[in-house]
């Protein structure tokens, strides 16, 4: 059942980002479901004033590389 649920979020995950544009739709899933879970895991561990309150700008920059590497990529760079 939790396999399921995973899957179906990373499918999820991976459409967002080829709507996005995303080039690298499946690695970008992928970067941002374990920052996530990492996020998940820490949250509980050290509390919401731990690493995982950063997750916001955190998973903002990742999106950002990535759209700055498919930029590359439609440029020939």
């Amino acid at each position: 059942m939790v396999e399921a649920f995973k899957r179906e979020q990373r499918q999820k995950l991976v459409t967002l980002c080829r709507e996005a544009g995303i080039v690298e739709a499946e690695g970008l899933a992928d970067v941002l479901g374990l920052l996530l879970e990492g996020a998940r895991v820490n949250r509980r561990s050290v509390g919401p004033n731990g690493p995982s309150a950063h997750f916001v700008t955190i998973a903002e920059a990742v999106i950002a590389s990535f759209s700055a590497a498919g930029e590359r990529v439609r440029e020939g760079a």
